[in-house]
């Protein structure tokens, strides 16, 4: 235990923890969509802010008993809003008599419709755009109207996916092309019965889909923090010339199993680290609470899918720490096999580029409907995460049970 101590303690080098935290915080904020959160501004902020007026008058699912009181919250933003028209007292909007959020659309559709624009109507649009959608005030409040009926309202009144009848369902699937005309029955019966189940997750799409969107990127920082604390490791002592010394005794071949153990508890760190980063990126904007929300049809890939968003987020982090012990058993291997810095780069890269590349294949629709219901494609994706551990700690064991170190490379 000692030994594997000093062993995590080298692994775990201050300098180079410092160096690799700073730059694990500049890659979080300048590739991971979850960063973008922090800007405060934008459709992002107008987007989660409704949400979490929802979350705290609804809880995390809006039932049918409380649609009425779901219009009339909708109601008292459309008045907010046409309450800012009436304050900006727009000459150009009061000649056309826009003066709710039901006259912003009857005109702006019938302007979208328009080959080509007027100058009259043309002083109407740039009017529009001044006045509404380059406002921040007023496109707040337009925002999160648009979002309320398209996502709640429209699905429930006309496609009928939510909060319906299975009657009114079965009318909108008989439409055809219109309705849900699907050739999937297993789909179908998913879609039936999360229209009808009379409650809808106010989980916002934007949580399910950042995740998704960030993975790959997760996966590629797992594997630059592994490889470039790992790899260099076993290729210091070749160089220093302490292998011959490490091989001579039953004690001293010893260290190399602990080496390997002290590897792969480094890569269950490097997962758990990034995943609780992660998690900290939602938790610091006010997200915690979606956590116990059900995630059942937020997204297309989420259909039938009953756990909660903190269930959602914990299959990633488990997907992340296996793929960081893979990352760091490869660059064990490959730094015990390496001759030199260079010859252990140049394996380690291509090396490092398919673990990722075959990760994100295999991660790809990881909650999706059809995994779920599908035996071998189930063993496919998960199977085929755990054949590459098992495969790589078999080439560590095989190498550890060699008498000594080859140079192969």
């Amino acid at each position: 235990m000692r030994l594997l101590f000093k062993e995590l303690k080298k692994l775990f080098n201050l300098r180079l923890s410092i160096i690799l935290s700073v730059f694990t915080a500049l890659y979080f904020c300048l590739i991971l969509s979850a960063s973008f959160l922090y800007l405060g501004t934008g459709q992002n902020d107008y987007y989660l802010s409704l949400h979490k007026e929802l979350l705290s008058e609804f809880g995390g699912e809006l039932s049918l008993d409380e649609w009425d009181a779901f219009l009339a919250k909708r109601e008292e933003i459309a008045a907010e809003f046409a309450d800012k028209l009436e304050e900006a007292d727009s000459e150009i909007l009061n000649k056309y008599d826009i003066k709710s959020y039901e006259d912003y659309l009857c005109e702006q559709d019938r302007l979208l419709s328009e080959q080509q624009l007027s100058e009259a109507d043309a002083e109407l649009y740039r009017e529009i755009s001044r006045m509404i959608e380059q406002n921040e005030s007023t496109y707040k409040l337009l925002f999160q109207l648009q979002l309320m009926d398209h996502d709640y309202i429209l699905k429930k009144e006309e496609y009928h996916s939510i909060l319906s009848s299975e009657n009114e369902f079965e009318a909108a699937f008989a439409e055809g092309p219109g309705g849900f005309a699907y050739e999937n029955e297993a789909v179908l019966a998913r879609e039936k019965e999360l229209a009808t189940r009379g409650s809808v997750s106010l989980v916002p799409y934007a949580l399910i889909s950042l995740p998704d969107n960030d993975f790959g990127h997760m996966l590629a920082l797992a594997a630059i923090i592994s490889f470039a604390t790992v790899l260099p490791r076993p290729i210091n002592e070749r160089l220093r010339k302490m292998r011959p010394i490490q091989l001579v005794t039953k004690t001293g071949r010893w260290i190399f199993a602990v080496q390997a153990r002290a590897c792969a508890l480094f890569g269950i760190a490097v997962g758990v680290f990034l995943s609780l980063a992660y998690g900290a990126l939602l938790i610091g904007q006010g997200l915690f609470a979606f956590f116990a929300c059900d995630i059942n049809g937020v997204s297309w890939h989420t259909f039938g899918v009953d756990i909660s968003y903190g269930c959602y987020m914990l299959i990633h982090a488990g997907v992340l720490i296996l793929f960081s012990v893979c990352c760091s058993l490869a660059a064990y291997f490959i730094g015990r096999l390496a001759g030199s810095y260079i010859a252990g780069i140049g394996i380690a890269l291509p090396v490092a580029a398919a673990l990722v590349y075959g990760f994100i294949k295999l991660t790809g629709d990881l909650l999706s409907a059809y995994t779920l219901t599908s035996l071998s494609d189930s063993l496919t994706k998960y199977g085929g995460m755990l054949a590459i551990l098992a495969a790589i700690a078999l080439a560590v064991l095989i190498m550890l049970k060699r008498d000594k170190v080859r140079d192969i490379l």
